[in-house]
């Protein structure tokens, strides 16, 4: 069933049903964020969290999952992708204050533009107001971040903030086994070794490999093995 709130589908940016919070392969180092999430921003009033990671560590994925947590508790969110920010306009904010949750994903991709950064800090001080929660994510952390509007760049630093890290190789495989056994797809561990050497090795990256291979085994009527990775890969 699509859980996707009315301004989330006017802004036309669907939620993957897939994000959740329990399907997320958590790095050992993020073991504290991820109790943070779940006591403080889905059932608490964290006023602002802000989360930092390379791209592909899952930043997207913990946004779209915590909006799809606000909705079993009856709460209401909506996600932003503002690396689309070519999609959207700063207008767009007004009135979302309201929403208990306010999901901002990728804020490098407004910084240093002055309509938004305003426009943003004029959000964030009204959603404080209502006792919306806010969360942004970055590529970096952020007072690394090129925003050029003092206050909002000190607002940014106020929450609490958390990077986000990458996996490990073994936590990597242990994802990717944990995946096929949620799609019902037997994967052996031998096909999982031979593409953690050989392709891209973000886990958003992984996780669509995966997906791909799901779909050409099941139209092929072929068990996952390295010779149907080499032929979806063209290696």
């Amino acid at each position: 069933m699509n859980k996707d709130t009315p301004q989330q589908l006017l802004l036309g940016f669907q939620l993957d049903e897939s994000a959740t919070l329990e399907n997320f392969q958590a790095a050992a180092a993020d073991l504290q964020l991820m109790q943070y999430l779940r006591e403080r921003v889905i059932l608490g009033q964290e006023p602002l969290t802000f989360f930092w990671g390379k791209s592909g560590v899952g930043k997207t994925h913990l946004l779209q999952a915590l909006c799809h947590e606000l909705t079993c508790v009856a709460g209401t969110s909506i996600y932003l992708p503002l690396s689309h920010a070519e999609q959207i306009v700063p207008d767009m904010l007004q009135g979302l204050e309201h929403l208990d949750l306010v999901c901002l994903d990728d804020i490098n991709g407004i910084a240093g533009q002055a309509d938004w950064e305003q426009a943003l800090f004029g959000f964030y001080n009204q959603a404080r107001t209502e006792g919306g929660r806010l969360v942004i994510t970055a590529e970096k952390p952020p007072a690394e971040l090129a925003i050029r509007l003092p206050d909002l760049h000190s607002r940014l630093q106020s929450g609490a903030v958390y990077q986000l890290h990458e996996l490990s190789d073994s936590e990597k495989a242990d994802l990717l086994l944990h995946r096929a056994r949620l799609l019902g797809v037997e994967l052996p561990k031998s096909v999982v070794d031979y593409v953690l050497q050989r392709h891209d090795r973000r886990v958003s990256a992984l996780v669509r490999l995966l997906q791909k291979l799901d779909k050409l085994s099941l139209e092929q009527k072929r068990p996952i093995t390295i010779p149907l990775v080499k032929q979806l890969m063209n290696w």
